[in-house]
């Protein structure tokens, strides 16, 4: 069985970079390959609003390139911004290359067993737009 694990905002790739810092250590992990595909990569997607906070966050893991997926400003700690998101051109692409990105991870999949997701439960990208994410 394998699950996807989805981080979103800055608390929920901060907590990412700790929970696969301590995974990566344990043998039993890469052999069940339950939370790592067998060519080593881990079955993780990164989404954050501001592209400096993932590139920070994932320094040191195994991501594939694809799975890091980011907006062009931050959310700013405020909920209602990151529900709604920007109004402008070119932030309007994250939802759907988050979407297909876990789509693609589901599909390496060899017996898909649900999606974990780490983000914050106040401020913008963590809660608000994993809020939006839910209602698609």
């Amino acid at each position: 069985m394998s699950a996807v694990f989805l981080h979103v905002g800055q608390c929920g790739n901060q907590i990412g970079k700790a929970f696969w810092k301590k995974t990566s250590q344990d043998k039993a992990v890469h052999e069940g390959h339950t939370f790592i595909h067998p060519d080593g990569k881990q079955r993780s997607v990164h989404v954050d609003s501001e592209p400096k906070v993932v590139q920070k966050a994932c320094k040191g893991l195994k991501i594939r390139d694809g799975n890091i997926v980011s907006g062009k400003r931050g959310r700013g700690t405020n909920w209602a911004l990151g529900y709604h998101g920007l109004k402008k051109s070119g932030e309007d692409h994250i939802l759907e290359d988050t979407a297909n990105q876990v789509r693609k991870e589901i599909e390496r999949c060899d017996m898909y067993s649900g999606c974990i997701m780490m983000h914050s439960l106040t401020g913008g990208t963590g809660s608000g737009w994993y809020l939006y994410v839910c209602r698609y």
